[in-house]
């Protein structure tokens, strides 16, 4: 950091550099804003980032191609499974794998609790005997 600050690096250089850890999907900085709420809070109005949703290409090492082969294949014989199946029978699902938790996902489920608490905040508990007087007397 000290070559940008003292001038022997360009802003341009470091600007790339963060640019490159956002693409990665591995990097602690991708992990960091995908989790950030008070980051999503700020971007919800915006339009998103188009990008053609590719890994790049330092990501992809021979495991990952390889799961990729595998995963068009077994896509390829479920559409043939289907295609070949009875009208009336029922067709088979593809289950999707679990997901990392994203900062949208966060910022739903947080806001769902404060909807909850605000809901709860504005009921009455009464105990089970003083229900069962108000509901005899109507």
């Amino acid at each position: 950091m000290r070559d940008f600050f003292d001038g022997t690096e360009t802003p341009n250089t470091l600007h790339n550099l963060v640019t490159a850890f956002q693409r990665r999907r591995t990097s602690y900085l991708a992990q960091a804003q995908a989790t950030d709420v008070e980051l999503y809070e700020q971007t919800i109005g915006q339009p998103p980032r188009t990008s053609d949703g590719a890994p790049d290409l330092s990501e992809v090492d021979l495991l990952v191609s390889l799961t990729m082969g595998v995963h068009e294949l077994l896509q390829q014989v479920v559409h043939w499974t289907a295609a070949s199946a009875p009208h009336g029978s029922r067709r088979p699902t593809v289950r999707r794998l679990p997901r990392p938790k994203t900062a949208a996902q966060l910022y739903q489920r947080q806001k769902a609790r404060e909807a909850h608490e605000w809901v709860e905040s504005h009921l009455l508990f009464v105990d089970q005997s003083e229900f069962e007087r108000i509901i005899a007397e109507g």
